[in-house]
């Protein structure tokens, strides 16, 4: 439990970045389906008073960071040699990026009033880890260590809630705006004493064409 707690209080999330296309087939003049793609990322900084050594996956000792998005390895200095009591005692900072594929599956439901249109998009997503990114900084040195956390699941799946307003500018193109909630319902933890749930509150903006 203080494990746990110490993760909530050390790990500040990041302002992240998302964008993607979608493809939809309207039903009536309420309902519509969509399927499409979009790459998003998962982004937080984490400040750590110390650090322990553990096995890493060269069956050597490594200084392992321990965060809720995973376990980091941080790669032996020349000439070091770690062992099971070897602690870091200093400030470490690091600032993790997660990079993330989506096909998300939705449900759209669309008033129409002249050229408004006000809408939910509701449905599921499939998401796929592309690359995780970590840069750590201490007191006397930095390192980036690429696509090298344990711990991360490479598939996981998530909930999409959107309300949105579209305005039509002619008969085959609008411009719309949209706040957006999207939440994991699988941890992306794997073989973890803790579940971590990421979730992320944006506004969307965008073209849609009418064909």
């Amino acid at each position: 439990a203080d494990k746990i707690k110490s993760y909530t209080q050390l790990s500040i999330p990041n302002y992240s970045f998302n964008s993607g296309a979608s493809l939809g087939y309207d039903f009536s003049k309420r309902w519509s389906l969509s399927i499409g793609g979009i790459y998003s990322t998962i982004a937080y900084t984490s400040i750590y008073p110390m650090i322990n050594a553990g096995i890493g996956s060269d069956n050597l000792y490594h200084y392992k960071y321990h965060s809720s998005c995973g376990t980091i390895e941080i790669p032996n200095e020349p000439n070091v040699v770690l062992n099971a009591n070897s602690v870091m005692q200093t400030s470490i900072t690091c600032a993790q990026v997660i990079k993330i594929a989506s096909l998300p599956l939705l449900v759209k439901y669309n008033i129409a009033m002249n050229r408004f249109s006000f809408y939910i998009n509701t449905g599921f997503a499939a998401d796929f880890i592309m690359e995780e990114v970590a840069n750590i900084s201490t007191d006397a040195d930095k390192y980036t260590v690429i696509n090298h956390i344990s711990g991360l699941r490479k598939t996981n799946y998530s909930y999409i809630l959107k309300a949105g307003i579209d305005y039509k500018i002619n008969t085959g193109m609008s411009i719309f705006m949209e706040p957006s909630f999207t939440t994991s319902v699988t941890p992306i933890m794997q073989n973890s004493y803790f579940e971590c749930y990421p979730y992320s509150i944006g506004i969307n903006t965008g073209m849609s064409f009418h064909f």
